[in-house]
């Protein structure tokens, strides 16, 4: 470390700089093995310009997403335009808030809401889908 103080300040494109940039570069990967800092999403996704707008982000158990059956619906807005909504199914959403909603990695502040969520869905099932009703046990 006294070495890197030591190069501060060096020149760019010296041969202090290139020594400093290869320090770094150590002290770095030291730390990153020896007191690894978790990120909590590391790949969030915007879904809009607004900050205030929902972000997707990464859930354990997201494996379950990629095995999960396809729900394909055909959705209309109050002004009559359609749109095709592509998700995972319903009983499969269902069963992963609830798995999730109970990991001990889960942000306490979320469980309350995973488990409202699978509760609202598993309601739309029974009364809306009983095709999917079925698979719920």
């Amino acid at each position: 470390m006294a070495e890197i103080e030591r190069l501060w300040d060096a020149p760019a494109k010296s041969s202090d700089a290139d020594k400093l940039d290869i320090l770094t570069l150590l002290v770095q990967h030291y730390e990153s093995i020896h007191y690894p800092i978790a990120d909590p999403d590391p790949h969030p996704l915007r879904m809009s310009e607004s900050e205030e707008d929902l972000w997707a982000v990464q859930i354990p158990k997201a494996e379950w997403i990629e095995s999960a059956e396809n729900f394909d619906q055909v959705i209309v807005a109050a002004s009559g335009e359609m749109a095709m909504m592509r998700t995972i199914d319903p009983v499969s959403f269902v069963r992963l808030k609830r798995l999730i909603a109970v990991d001990a990695d889960r942000d306490p502040m979320k469980r309350p809401k995973d488990i409202l969520q699978a509760d609202i869905v598993e309601k739309l099932i029974k009364d809306f889908l009983p095709q999917w009703h079925s698979k719920m046990t």
